[in-house]
């Protein structure tokens, strides 16, 4: 749903439909909070061992919040070369974690114990 709403929002802004790009945003914003925005705070408490944990938790919130300010730096660099495509590579990236997804391990069903 996020990759949809980077393709809407790419056309809302070639049509310069105002109305289309806030309905896009809204949807991306609400499809990251109900999907990829807490996995990436639950995913290292269910994929790392006890022991592991604290430091791999530690590491990934470093990464993402160094990711975070990576998009923000290079947002307006991108936006002045793609002008409306701008949020393609965006999408482009939301599906590609589909592919990373499938590799993931099922935890479901599993105690932290077994996942170790």
């Amino acid at each position: 749903l996020m990759a949809l709403s980077c393709a809407l929002l790419t056309a809302a802004l070639l049509t310069q439909r105002v109305v289309l790009v806030c309905i896009s945003m809204v949807l991306f914003v609400t499809s990251f909070g109900l999907g990829l925005g807490p996995v990436t705070w639950l995913l290292c408490a269910e994929l790392f061992p006890m022991h592991q944990r604290a430091a791999a938790t530690g590491l990934a919130t470093g990464m993402n919040w160094i990711s975070n300010f990576a998009v923000g730096q290079v947002f307006l660099l991108v936006a002045s070369y793609l002008g409306p495509y701008s949020f393609l590579p965006f999408g482009l990236v939301c599906l590609a974690g589909l592919l990373l997804l499938r590799s993931m391990p099922e935890t479901r069903g599993h105690t932290l114990e077994q996942i170790d």
